[in-house]
């Protein structure tokens, strides 16, 4: 990819060209702040001089939230304003695309420029002496404790103070390692110039300098003479070591307005190369190259790095895109784009909590970064939004109406892996028995829901997934047969509890059922937290005296017993079932049908206090209504409770069935309304 050019002209696909409006947009979007500033005003008590110095900085974009050093750029005359805000633009404009980022430093010179050139009585030169002291004693030292400073610095001058700038060469070379002069004003004494190039400090020089000379072809005679006779004596006298370039513009008057940019870019020749940088090496070894030639660590810029990673997401190569994208957070930890290309590589992976992590890291770099804020808004609405068009609030909607929740079926108890890339959820077909179905999320699209490989057989039932935290363990309830090794006859052919295990290639096991104290009685709805405690209905038998919901406490991976909860949640009417516990077991949900509306359960959530669990809340009326609503379930991210609600139909010959929808709700904000209505009672 070629470095530098437009973002857009890279990117091969809307979200890449999304990428690039939207930098577009956050730039003029922002009224308070300016594109480009000038800078601040400061100052500096020169002794040399004997009086204060008024100085103009102007600082790269990411200076402050940027931990790199930069090379610095002194320009005299800087009270010239708009001249000044010329050479800020400039250098914001061309920083990393085709230049490194600079600290631009401008001297002003209240007095006029003129003070720079020799005495015309006598050609003293004695201020301009001065001038150079003034720079390698107090200015630069100034500088570079104050600011983040590399060790390369160039020097620009314009018309007289183009003059300086070669005079400063002539007398101390060493002194910058660039030296720019537009129309320079040589003419004042040629015979003093003449003698410094052909004895002077830059006659033995053996450290690599630089000048470049631009004027045009209809500036003053004085000037185009004197840069010409300039020109033939320092080639005859310079030094190898040193690269002279002098650049006649046409029609451009006394100090063309397009010098600047043609400094820089001669300056620079190659930091934008020529050859295509197309993989993480080539770019390394070229900006390497570069630190070499100019003497200080020049990093390949953020904006190469990222549209290099751009292309490798595009490609599909996340392993590369991922390399490129952990150099740049190790080159750019305080880089948005580091995160935001790091975030967007993890999303692809599936990796859903650590691609959000990346996503906030930028905006806590640039809270204002709308990118990262959309990308995480995407990603927040998560993965489940992909599956509806809408997003629920404080009203319950159906969840994946084209999808999983289908009409005149029966689907409920969803469950969804840690990263909310995989779910499995009960479905009864009219005419058939309960089967486990599941989908996966694969580059940004969920596949069509299809049987579970391990509950295809439609001669029992599978039901009530639910994942672990860990996401490596499923658990569902069946009726399938246990074998004679696994449960005495007496329970053969009753509801037990199996798991499957997912492997390295995120295949999943054969089903294996839970072992005791789980394999002799009756279990259903198994929850784990994340200490693997499990949470269950369980009893005697459905719609036995006990039946309720019951826990077991893992001890090292062991089940000594199994427990009934206390009477605040098993004396909530009857057909208790279905909990659902919070990985941190602070909330347990459930479903109850009270006695006084058959065939009507409603949800619960109680509270656990210290180990006491609450008396039960209902949900609400807009969650409990006259159908019957139940196995809940709760996104692992926690923002949306999912649910079941059921009604029975009748058909023509008056016999009669279930069928059943899955609802999702914004369960932070519920959970928030049912805690204030508490505390305020």
């Amino acid at each position: 990819m070629k470095a530098g050019l437009l973002m857009v002209t890279s990117y091969k696909t809307i979200f890449i060209f999304v990428v690039a409006l939207s930098s577009c947009f956050e730039v003029f979007a922002d009224e308070e702040n300016p594109v480009v500033t000038l800078g601040e005003i400061s100052s500096l008590q020169s002794n040399v001089l004997n009086k204060t110095i008024p100085l103009s900085v102007h600082l790269p974009a990411n200076y402050d939230s940027s931990k790199k050093t930069y090379p610095v750029l002194y320009m005299l005359d800087s009270d010239y304003r708009s001249r000044f805000a010329m050479l800020a633009s400039t250098l914001d404009y061309m920083g990393e695309a085709q230049i490194p980022e600079m600290i631009l430093i401008g001297i002003d010179l209240p007095e006029g420029n003129r003070i720079l050139l020799p005495t015309r009585e006598n050609q003293d030169t004695t201020i301009a002496d001065n001038y150079i002291n003034f720079f390698e004693t107090e200015l630069i030292p100034h500088v570079n404790n104050k600011y983040r400073t590399a060790p390369f610095n160039v020097l620009y001058g314009a018309s007289n103070s183009g003059f300086f700038s070669i005079y400063a060469l002539l007398n101390n070379p060493l002194l910058f390692n660039g030296y720019l002069a537009s129309s320079p004003s040589l003419s004042h004494i040629p015979s003093v110039i003449q003698q410094k190039i052909k004895s002077g400090p830059l006659k033995t020089l053996a450290e690599n300098r630089s000048l470049h000379v631009i004027y045009s072809d209809d500036d003053s005679d004085a000037t185009t003479e004197s840069v010409a006779e300039f020109s033939r004596v320092l080639a005859e006298h310079k030094p190898g070591s040193f690269i002279y370039k002098v650049e006649e513009l046409v029609n451009q008057g006394h100090v063309p307005a397009m010098d600047f940019t043609q400094f820089l870019l001669a300056l620079f020749p190659d930091f934008n190369p020529y050859e295509n940088l197309d993989t993480l090496d080539k770019v390394i070894q070229h900006f390497d190259r570069l630190s070499k030639r100019y003497g200080y660590e020049i990093h390949p810029p953020i904006s190469t790095i990222f549209n290099l990673g751009v292309d490798s997401i595009i490609s599909k190569n996340l392993v590369v895109a991922e390399k490129i994208f952990q150099y740049s957070l190790q080159v750019y930890p305080e880089g948005k784009e580091s995160y935001l290309g790091m975030g967007v590589v993890r999303r692809d992976q599936g990796q859903v909590e650590s691609a959000k992590a990346m996503f906030e890291e930028a905006l806590t770099i640039d809270p204002d970064y709308s990118l990262a804020k959309r990308l995480l808004q995407r990603l927040e609405k998560s993965n489940l939004a992909i599956l509806s068009n809408q997003v629920p609030t404080d009203i319950p909607l159906v969840f994946a109406p084209d999808t999983i929740s289908i009409d005149n079926h029966g689907s409920a108890s969803i469950t969804f892996s840690p990263n909310m890339t995989e779910l499995f959820f009960n479905r009864r077909k009219p005419g058939e028995s309960h089967n486990l179905y599941t989908m996966k999320l694969t580059d940004g699209k969920w596949s069509k829901p299809e049987p579970a490989s391990f509950s295809t057989n439609k001669a029992y039932l599978d039901f009530h997934p639910r994942y672990n935290p860990k996401g490596n363990r499923l658990y569902f309830g069946s009726t399938r047969p246990t074998g004679d090794t696994a449960t005495t006859s007496n329970t053969r052919r009753r509801l037990h509890q199996w798991y499957v295990e997912k492997d390295e290639s995120g295949d999943w096991s054969e089903p294996m059922l839970m072992g005791k104290p789980f394999a002799d009685i009756y279990i259903m709805g198994a929850v784990p937290s994340e200490n693997d405690n499990l949470y269950f209905t369980s009893g005697k038998g459905a719609g036995a005296e006990d039946e309720g919901i019951y826990y077991a406490i893992n001890q090292n991976g062991q089940y000594a017993s199994i427990e009934r909860m206390g009477d605040a949640i098993n004396t909530n009417g009857k057909w208790i079932a279905h909990p659902y516990i919070a990985p941190d077991e602070s909330y347990l949900i459930y479903d109850s049908e009270k006695a006084t509306e058959p065939d009507n359960g409603d949800l619960f959530i109680s509270f656990n206090h210290n180990g006491a669990w609450s008396e039960p809340y209902s949900l609400g009326s807009e969650i409990n209504t006259e159908k019957g609503e139940g196995a809940a379930t709760v996104s692992p991210d926690g923002k949306y409770l999912f649910f079941s609600r059921s009604e029975k139909k009748i058909r023509e010959d008056e016999s009669t069935y279930w069928v059943s929808k899955i609802y999702w709700v914004d369960f932070i904000q519920l959970k928030k309304e049912i805690l204030e209505n508490i505390n305020s009672n």
